[in-house]
């Protein structure tokens, strides 16, 4: 096994693919440029780390583990590549996570992927507000100020309200709510 510590003090591990970010071992990085040549994100790699606000992913990344930024609650802004296909489960859960770009390559959101600080309390608006996704996403669309995902039987579910509608109209063919 390679490793590869780079000079924001980011963890990396070569896999047969490309590099992994195992974890982020400097506790003081605000600002994360992930290493090109990165294609996944490991579960867990910036869990809780209290200081990182940015995380700047690179092009041909295509994974974020399960946990990768939970608990991170001064991350307010992550730049996502157009070739992100997965978000494993709780990747950015009670995290600080403004924004959200899910591309046409994006596939699958894993349970409470997306699920950030203050949307599952009554006492604050949700950190996340500012989501798009392409029109090109065969699985996920915005509706009524809802994130909604398609399911293979024609049939969604909501997974998550965004805003910034007050009056949210659930679509016809959503059955299920997340």
């Amino acid at each position: 096994t390679v490793l590869h510590l780079d000079a924001a003090g980011a963890l990396y591990r070569r896999g047969s693919h490309g590099f992994v970010l195992v974890e982020m071992l400097a506790s003081d990085t605000k600002t994360c440029f992930v290493m090109p040549g990165t294609v996944a994100i490991a579960p867990r790699a910036f869990v809780r780390h209290a200081a990182i606000r940015d995380v700047v992913l690179p092009e041909g990344l295509r994974r974020i583990g399960a946990s990768a930024f939970r608990g991170c609650r001064a991350l307010a802004h992550v730049r996502f590549p157009t070739t992100l296909e997965v978000v494993q489960d709780e990747a950015f859960y009670e995290s600080g996570l403004r924004n959200l770009h899910l591309s046409s390559a994006f596939v699958e959101a894993g349970k409470n992927a997306f699920l950030t600080h203050g949307t599952n309390r009554n006492t604050e608006p949700p950190s996340l507000c500012d989501v798009r996704v392409d029109a090109g996403c065969a699985r996920y669309y915005l509706a009524s100020g809802l994130l909604c995902e398609r399911g293979a039987d024609g049939r969604s579910r909501a997974l998550l309200y965004v805003g910034p509608e007050t009056d949210v109209v659930v679509p016809h063919e959503v059955d299920r709510i997340a």
